[in-house]
């Protein structure tokens, strides 16, 4: 049985599924079941499978990068608390942090052998460097406007008492 089969066949046993004009047989014809292809929506792809054309594999690298980029970001953390106690010093962080490029122990990859193509492989590093970037300037903005708020506070208050 193949891979993806393991994820269609639990759900024949309890229900009969419909994608568009193509449809899965109902439960009555269990012993065909294990014959069964998947039968995908068209125009739709799995985001595994090796097959890539030279055209789209820089587009499949980008998409790629956007679903299995982890939506944890350590230097974007380090960003926020830095800019949350120092408020603008933490802009020295953002810039460092910025402008390093993510590990490849942190890029999150679906498949190692997909890194080989050129093309794929540039898809990927730029978005992932983008992501990290949009996470660690939107920390810092963040940061930085929430530790001027007590200093909007002081100002109030020292103009009050005169």
């Amino acid at each position: 049985m193949k891979k993806n089969h393991l994820v269609v066949f639990p759900l024949l046993l309890c229900c009969n599924l419909s994608f568009g004009q193509n449809t899965i047989p109902p439960t009555d014809s269990l012993p065909d079941l294990a014959k069964l292809e998947v039968i995908r929506p068209p125009n739709t792809s799995i985001l595994v499978s090796m097959e890539i054309s030279p055209d789209s594999s820089f587009e499949r690298g980008v998409r790629d990068a956007k679903i299995f980029y982890s939506k944890h970001s350590k230097p974007a953390g380090f960003t926020l608390v830095t800019s949350l106690l120092t408020g603008p010093l933490g802009l020295i962080p953002a810039i460092a942090c910025s402008s390093t490029p993510p590990k490849t122990h942190n890029l999150g990859l679906p498949d190692v052998a997909l890194m080989r193509d050129p093309k794929y492989n540039e898809g990927y590093s730029q978005t992932v460097f983008g992501i990290k970037k949009q996470k660690v300037w939107r920390n810092f903005k963040i940061g930085f406007v929430v530790s001027l708020i007590p200093t909007f506070f002081i100002i109030n208050r020292i103009t009050n008492n005169d």
